[in-house]
């Protein structure tokens, strides 16, 4: 049976973190999550479960419950 992943993205437009200049944490994080689930998923083939896709994510009520189930969560920051 295969192992599930879920990648969450600690920051958001609404809380952006870090911010220097026109970099911000929210981007990264979220940049990062979608690099990590493309590669998992084409690379490894395995299940992946994402908190959002491109710039977006849900709540954070909404992913903790997202990573019940999963073999791995990983949240990036």
């Amino acid at each position: 049976m295969g192992k599930t992943v879920t990648l969450t993205a600690g920051h958001s437009n609404t809380d952006p973190g870090a911010v220097n200049g026109s970099d911000r944490e929210a981007d990264l994080a979220q940049d990062m999550r979608n690099i990590v689930a493309s590669i998992l998923r084409n690379d490894y083939g395995l299940t992946v479960r994402t908190d959002g896709e491109g710039k977006g994510n849900m709540p954070l009520r909404d992913a903790v419950k997202l990573i019940r189930g999963s073999d791995v969560a990983i949240e990036f920051h």
